[in-house]
């Protein structure tokens, strides 16, 4: 008789076979355990960024969209307030606004 215990697994492939049952029944209890806190962490999340606040140093919109985007003079007079935002935004051309922006892109990259 040899000495020492006796080998559970004889061949290299039973022994991963082992090793990936026992893998995957470490896996879906560890995944049981957490789930509940998962769970709770992903509801605090969505209400976290369901909030309407306010960021840091971003102006407040004084004017409000007339329109109702639900037909079609809704949807035009959102169009004219978006064009006029961003022209407001961009405080130029779009072409000197788009060249501002490749100059920036080129001499960051």
């Amino acid at each position: 008789m040899g000495r020492g215990r006796p080998r559970i697994y004889k061949t290299a492939e039973d022994k991963a076979k082992a090793n990936r049952a026992k893998s995957l029944r470490s896996y879906y209890k560890r995944k049981a355990a957490l789930a509940p806190s998962h769970q709770n962490s992903n509801a605090r999340y969505r209400a976290e960024i369901s909030k309407t606040s306010v960021l840091p140093g971003a102006t407040v919109d004084k004017k409000k969209t007339s329109g109702d985007p639900t037909n079609i003079k809704g949807w035009v007079s959102l169009g004219a307030d978006m064009a006029e935002r961003f022209d407001s935004f961009i405080k130029a051309t779009p072409r000197r606004y788009f060249d501002l922006l490749y100059k920036q892109y080129t001499n960051n990259y």
